[in-house]
């Protein structure tokens, strides 16, 4: 045996090279199909997050639609009822990103009135914190809960916003605190963006006039590529 061993030394250790080279690529190879299948399950886990979100946002929109302005409605009709003229005399300033309240124009008679809709108010108060939560917290879509009710939504609650006056707004109500300083940006944003649009299109279309009062090819040219430039910009509205 030790014989055998000795006159085939050398092709004992050819052989076992080539199987150490071979399960070295096979390693390298299964480290390779390994990585792929991770990277894949990682964008898979990515595709299937991003679909939950916007699913729960579209969820959270139509819930919004229906059973929050529902209720928001409710109310002005429990305080309507109530002959109470709080809304119409308490005031708000807003500073950056923070709420305070004038109520110096608010009668005891006004509280007195309010008390019979205060259930109805903090009701519909935290329904709305409730649908904010999911978007405040990044779990649901901002975009699609943006695009579906960040107008209705901020504009709601800069309408009420006079009835947070009884609460500590730097404790409660944060989430809807949250989103309402997100989309009003936001809002401001688009609005700016519009105003610009506006001018710039004003400006292509004067100057389109101008160079179709003259004369030539070129002005000519010119007149029709700035008429282009203004449709682009009013289709952008």
């Amino acid at each position: 045996m030790i014989q055998f061993l000795v006159q085939h030394e050398a092709a004992i250790n050819q052989t076992l090279e080539i199987t150490s080279k071979c399960a070295t690529i096979v390693g390298v190879f299964a480290l390779i199909v390994a990585y792929f299948q991770y990277r894949h399950s990682v964008q898979l886990a990515k595709q299937n997050s991003r679909r939950a979100s916007v699913e729960l946002a579209a969820r959270e929109s139509a819930h919004f639609g229906v059973d929050v302005l529902k209720r928001f409605d409710e109310m002005q009709k429990k305080i309507d009822a109530t002959g109470s003229e709080f809304l119409k005399h308490a005031k708000v300033i807003k500073e950056t990103e923070e709420l305070k309240w004038d109520l110096a124009l608010v009668t005891a008679e006004d509280r007195d009135k309010l008390k019979p809709a205060v259930a109805d108010i903090m009701q519909s108060l935290n329904l709305l914190e409730a649908f904010a939560i999911p978007f405040a917290y990044d779990v649901a879509d901002d975009d699609v809960g943006f695009a579906e009710c960040g107008r209705t939504f901020v504009g709601l609650f800069e309408k009420y916003l006079t009835l947070y006056s009884g609460s500590n707004m730097r404790l409660v109500y944060r989430s809807t605190q949250t989103v309402y300083w997100r989309w009003q940006k936001r809002i401001d944003r688009e609005n700016l963006h519009l105003q610009y649009s506006e001018v710039g299109k004003q400006f292509f279309i004067l100057s389109e006039k101008m160079l179709l009062d003259s004369s030539g090819r070129g002005a000519q040219f010119l007149a029709a590529l700035l008429r282009k430039i203004a449709d682009r910009l009013s289709k952008r509205r």
